[in-house]
């Protein structure tokens, strides 16, 4: 009887030092991989260092985000007759989705105008255009770029969501190009992003970041090259990161939940927005008048001589 209590007790305190001895193994293994990580972060900054690569202060609060979709809007009869009211504009919607508007007298641009700025004087030009941001002003291909917004983010160089405003010569827009994307719906649970080194890294180890180069800025919004068949597009958070380069600077695009970069040339970005504008704009009547005048601006854009594939 009082062995059996002995044997009891004994199996007792060995259970209780397993579960002591596993409880400190864990404690340690989670020290370990911490310990790996501080190490892996401290190499990379290290390596940015020796190679006199800088990082400017940069603030990114977000450490999680989910993946969106989204579909291209079809504009009804309203908003038609809507567009048609622009003063002083020739306008056309192509399959319901495309808005083609060329202004009948250009508009000049202040020299130092800024982003908002030129959003101030289209404001009453281009419809729904409180939904956009201000982009980039493409200087290869004289286009201003307004990116559409969804959950407060850009949805970058997207051509469901996209407006192009093109130039002539002295820099005064002559005709605007308009997508616009349907409410936006969250695809799962949020994800946790990469850290904004590790985006940073990402460029580093593709040879995308050069020795005496500088990361100027970082910011978050959504990317996406596969539409889907139904015409629903699925956008990934997506980190855009401007360089400051040996000869000017550059945008890149990284995944911020997979790590990987999606272009290594910023130029390309636009390739696709402008090639589904051309081949829909090729299939309006001949005689069209805007149709002519738009293609001859934009065909060029096309020739691999300008940059574009």
């Amino acid at each position: 009887m009082q062995w059996s209590k002995i044997k009891t007790l004994f199996i007792l305190c060995f259970f209780i030092l397993n579960i002591y001895l596993l409880i400190e193994f864990l404690n340690k293994q989670e020290q370990a991989d911490l310990g790996v990580l501080e190490e892996q972060e401290s190499s990379i900054e290290d390596q940015l260092e020796s190679e006199n690569i800088t990082i400017d202060d940069i603030h990114i609060d977000v450490t999680e985000e989910s993946y969106i979709s989204a579909e291209q809007k079809e504009f009804s009869q309203q908003e038609r007759e809507q567009i048609a009211d622009f003063d002083d504009q020739n306008t056309e919607v192509i399959n319901d989705s495309i808005i083609v508007s060329q202004f009948e007298e250009s508009i000049s641009i202040p020299d130092d105008a800024s982003g908002d700025d030129i959003l101030t004087i289209l404001e009453d030009n281009i419809l729904y255009l409180e939904e956009y941001v201000f982009g980039e002003w493409n200087n290869e291909m004289n286009v201003l770029v307004f990116f559409q917004e969804k959950n407060e983010r850009s949805v970058y160089y997207n051509r469901s969501g996209i407006v192009l405003v093109f130039l002539d010569e002295e820099n005064n827009m002559e005709f605007y190009t308009q997508t616009i994307l349907e409410d936006a719906e969250s695809q799962g649970d949020s994800r946790t992003l990469i850290q904004p080194i590790r985006a940073v890294e990402a460029l580093y180890v593709n040879n995308e970041l050069y020795p005496n180069e500088a990361v100027m800025s970082m910011d978050i919004g959504f990317y996406t090259r596969v539409p889907l068949e139904n015409n629903e597009q699925v956008f990934a958070p997506t980190y855009k990161i401007t360089l400051d380069t040996s000869n000017d600077e550059q945008e890149y695009f990284v995944n911020a939940i997979e790590g990987t970069v999606l272009n290594n040339r910023y130029t390309d970005f636009l390739d696709e927005p402008i090639e589904s504008i051309v081949a829909n704009i090729e299939t309006m009547d001949d005689d069209s008048e805007l149709k002519n005048d738009v293609l001859e601006r934009m065909e060029p854009m096309l020739d691999e001589d300008n940059g574009v594939n």
